[in-house]
């Protein structure tokens, strides 16, 4: 009786849609970010802490500096 009540639990109720490629690409699109999600691209980073410590100089401006140890996704 267990495995008829799981055969009709897992027997899907219609066909699955078949995606267009037009569907396909629409769905990659969307998962990229967005103008308002990569504000961070516009900050001048710099990597060389010699030349990011003159032109703060220079301009009269702090340096904020970002620095970890370890897996840059945590995953140590």
């Amino acid at each position: 009786m267990i495995p008829f009540l799981c055969a009709i639990a897992m027997t899907p109720s219609e066909a699955p849609k078949r995606l267009s490629h037009a569907d396909v690409i629409d769905k990659i699109d969307a998962l990229w970010p967005g103008p308002e999600e990569e504000k961070w691209m516009e900050v001048g980073w710099r990597l060389d802490l010699f030349a990011a410590r003159q032109e703060a100089s220079d301009k009269n401006k702090p340096i904020f500096m970002w620095m970890m140890n370890g897996h840059p996704t945590g995953c140590t």
